[in-house]
């Protein structure tokens, strides 16, 4: 079992909400997903940590599945532990 933790800071900016969802192997996880909400220029934090069972050679990315407008992301950050 691992331990699989995921920030990011976005700008949106228009009035809408973001989809993040994290993929493993390219396979949309739709229970490890996350909404940002926001507003023209608001800055917005997105964090989850989940516990899931991998495999070697799995390939995990974070994705943003829907946005409206434009967003500026930063300090993002994906970090996999395994818990005995």
């Amino acid at each position: 079992m691992y331990s699989v933790s995921f920030s990011i800071v976005f700008v949106i900016q228009a009035i809408s909400s973001s989809i993040l969802n994290l993929t493993i192997n390219d396979s949309i996880q739709f229970a490890i997903e996350t909404r940002v909400g926001g507003g023209p220029g608001v800055s917005a934090t997105s964090a989850r940590t989940d516990l899931l069972p991998l495999t070697q050679g799995d390939v995990l990315r974070v994705r943003i599945r829907e946005a409206t407008g434009d967003i500026i992301y930063s300090n993002a950050s994906l970090v996999i532990l395994k818990v005995d």
